[in-house]
This record gives structure tokens, sequence and C-alpha cells, in this order.
């Protein structure tokens, strides 16, 4: 008998609610991951040092900080 695996923990962050909810939507329904959404990419460093993703998926033009800059937040967090 096969053990369960536990699921991939994903943050993603973007703008854009349809995205967010597609893509959350079909990660999810795999039965392989749980996702964390958030719209708000000033909010990104706290949503992955809470969620503790493994993964975390940015969009690259979003308001306030694009991707890259959120990637670069992430990066310089020790947390």
């Amino acid at each position: 008998m096969a053990t369960k695996q536990p699921k991939r923990r994903v943050l993603m962050v973007d703008d854009d609610e349809l995205m967010l909810s597609a893509v959350k939507r079909y990660l999810e329904g795999t039965g392989r991951f749980l996702v964390q959404t958030e719209k708000n990419s000033a909010r990104a460093r706290a949503a992955a040092r809470d969620f503790k993703p493994e993964l975390i998926l940015l969009d690259v033009v979003m308001p306030n900080y694009d991707g890259g800059d959120v990637a670069t937040f992430l990066a310089q967090d020790p947390g």
C-alpha cells in the first residue's frame, strides 16, 4: 500500500483575481498542491513567512512592487 504524500505548498502572488482563481483551482484539483493566493504584492513577504511555501509564483507586472521586486525582497529575507 502506497503512503499518501503531503501536499506541496504553493504561494501565488498576482493582482489578477481571475488568474489566481483559475490556477489555484487547477493546481488544487490535482490533489497534489495546497495553494495560497495573495493579491497585494506588498504583503507577499508576510504571506511567504506565514505559509512557508515550497514554490512561489509571481506575476511580473503588479502595482506597488513587481514580481522582480518581490523576488528580491524574499531572497533578502532570512525568514
